[in-house]
This record gives C-alpha cells, structure tokens and sequence, in this order.
C-alpha cells in the first residue's frame, strides 16, 4: 500500500480477533460487536484516530466501520479448519495459554501445531505489510501473534513496531521448557516497544531474554542482535468517560432499579468471567458452598449472580471446566435453595457492555 510520504501515519493493529462478527442478512450486513478486554480498549481508539484493524474471521474481506460513517476499516483473514485447529485451538491455547498462565502440566507442544501456528502468522504479517505503508505505525497484539514481528521485520526493516502482551508473561523457569522459546523470544524482540500489564510480567520477560539469549538488560530496554527494545508496564485501560456516562443514564437506573426488585434485599455479589478453566469459577463456587455448610447463619442473606461468556467450547479443556461449573451450580443450589432463596444464579451468555454496567451498579460486591 503505497501514502504520501507527507500524510500523517496510520495505526494498523494486528489480532487475532476483530471487533465485530460479519454476517449477510436479508437487510444486508449485520455486525455484532465482539467481547473482551483487547476489544474494548482498542475499538475507542481506532474510533477516534482512525487506521485499519487486521483480524481473524468471516467471511474474508474488508468492511468499513462503523457503516454510516466509516471511521477505519477492517479486515478480515480466512482460515482453513487445518489452520484453526493448529493454531488457535492448537499451539495458542495448547501451549502458550496453559504455560503463560502457570498451568505447566496442560501445556502440549507439539511440532505441527508449531509450524502452523508459524504458518498462520505469517498471513498475519503478510496482510499488514500489504496494508501499511513506511511510514504508519504497526501494533501486534498478544500470545497469538508471537511470531509477526520477525516476519514484518525481515521484510521491512525501518518498520514503526509495537506489540502488547494481554496475558501474564511467566517466569523462566516456566518459559524455557518451550522448544522454540528462542525464536518465540527473537520475535518479540524485533518490535521497537512491548507492553505488558504489570510490572512482573514485564521483569519476567527481561529476566527471560537475558537468561536464554544472553541479552543486556537496563533503564527499561532489552539490547539484543543490535536492537534496542523498549520494555513497559501499562495497564491496559477503558474509556472511562463513555463508560460513567452510561452508567448515570436513565435506561440503566431503571434497569438497576428492575434488577433490585428482582433479586430481593441481600447482598449481592456479581462476577462476570470468560468460560476458562484460568478464571477460578468452579473455585468459586466450592467457596460458597464451603461457606453455606460452615456458616450457616448466611444462608438466604446473600446471592451470587454468575456470568460466564462462553468460550473456546470446540477445546476439549473447555468443554470439561463448562461440565466442572454446571455441576457444582446444580449442586450447591440443590443442597441450600429454599422456597424463596437461591444462593447461585448462573447466566451463561454473552453479554452487551451495557447490560454488563446495570449488573456492576447493582452488586453490592
């Protein structure tokens, strides 16, 4: 893609999940905004300063969003099943997701699933430099992706390149037990700047670089291959103001208002999770039930309204932490629901960021 030399750069942001689902209707294109945290935080700013959004999904293309009056645009990569079991379901969520989350004993490595998940991020890396010029600034989003800033590099070596890392990163102890923790590593390193959400994350991902690739660490930069890369700690945050305006507005009183009448006068406690075995639900749960068998005197004081987004469900892990939640919800509420209490309502579905707001103002806890 070729700019004026002299136009002000572009953001193109690298993910594997767009903002939107895409579907054909009757009416035409329908798009329905996805959930999570990388979403939330990114869509408001490519609203504001405009660019493109290169993500996974379907049907292949690029849209202009939003329609009416198009702010950037988005485009869609295809997949092949082949290439989704390999590297989404495979080496992603296999490997990277148990390991980065300290579940050493769930993560699997295995040679194909690496070399489609180098496959896959190399049509990720292929669409961003057909879709960016010199001059725009390219930002790489999480444990997905790991291997596209090598890719963009060999390509474009003055490229502007940036990464956030959206999970923990873990200790190396834990990191080197990945067979191909060095060009994992490599690749991150080829970006001008890395993100991650807290300090520990980052210090371990220095402490990696300079114990496995003999890399020189200091003021915040990792120096390695005769690069300089820029190491911080930058919580990801929300468009605070959008968020408090919603929240005092009249449509959600009166949904705050409906939801009190609703669920009686106890205390009660919402937590809104992604179905994932890292989350701690079925935790959770036990803990409630520990509670209601030990102290009996908080029984029918107290709910707890649990939303689960449900996710990655074609993973077997998944399917089984979804059997683990609905079992111990079922059993809790049969052992100490009476005629007018149920101590666990449980909600699993997606839901609207605005509906989400009506529940936080509701808690108590």
């Amino acid at each position: 893609m070729k700019t004026n030399n002299h136009a002000p750069p572009r953001v193109v942001v690298v993910s594997n999940r767009g903002p939107y689902r895409i579907s054909a209707t009757s009416r035409g294109i329908k798009y329905e905004r996805t959930i999570g945290g990388l979403v939330t935080s990114l869509l408001p700013m490519l609203e504001q300063l405009g660019g493109e959004w290169i993500a996974w999904g379907e049907p292949a293309g690029r849209y202009a969003i939003p329609l009416r009056k198009p702010r950037f645009s988005l485009r869609h990569l295809s997949l092949t099943e082949a290439q989704a079991r390999g590297f989404y379901q495979g080496f992603s969520n296999g490997a990277l997701w148990p390991l980065c989350h300290c579940f050493l004993g769930r993560a699997r490595y295995d040679l194909n699933e690496w070399q489609v998940y180098e496959e896959v991020n190399h049509l990720f890396a292929q669409a961003a430099l057909e879709d960016s010029s010199e001059t725009d600034i390219l930002w790489v989003h999480d444990y997905q992706l790991a291997r596209v800033p090598h890719l963009i590099r060999q390509q474009r070596p003055s490229a502007k390149l940036l990464f956030f890392w959206h999970i923990p990163f873990p200790p190396v102890d834990l990191f080197r037990t990945v067979p191909w923790r060095r060009p994992l590593l490599e690749s991150l390193l080829a970006c001008d700047l890395i993100g991650f959400h807290i300090q520990d994350y980052a210090r371990n991902f220095a402490e990696t670089a300079v114990e496995l690739l003999g890399a020189r660490y200091e003021d915040e930069t990792i120096h390695y291959a005769g690069r300089a890369t820029r190491v911080l700690a930058r919580p990801i945050g929300i468009d605070f103001a959008a968020i408090d305006r919603e929240a005092r507005s009249l449509r959600i009183e009166k949904r705050v208002q409906n939801l009190r009448q609703a669920l009686g006068s106890g205390t009660l406690i919402v937590g809104v999770e992604r179905m994932d075995y890292t989350k701690g639900i079925v935790e959770r749960l036990r803990a409630v039930e520990y509670l209601l068998e030990h102290q009996p005197i908080w029984r029918g004081k107290f709910s707890l309204i649990q939303i689960v987004t449900p996710s990655r469900l074609d993973v077997e892990a998944y399917r089984q932490n979804k059997r683990e939640i609905d079992e111990t919800v079922g059993r809790v509420n049969g052992r100490f629901s009476d005629s007018t209490w149920i101590p666990i309502r449980y909600l699993h579905r997606s839901f609207s960021p605005s509906e989400l707001i009506a529940y936080y103002r509701t808690a108590d806890i």
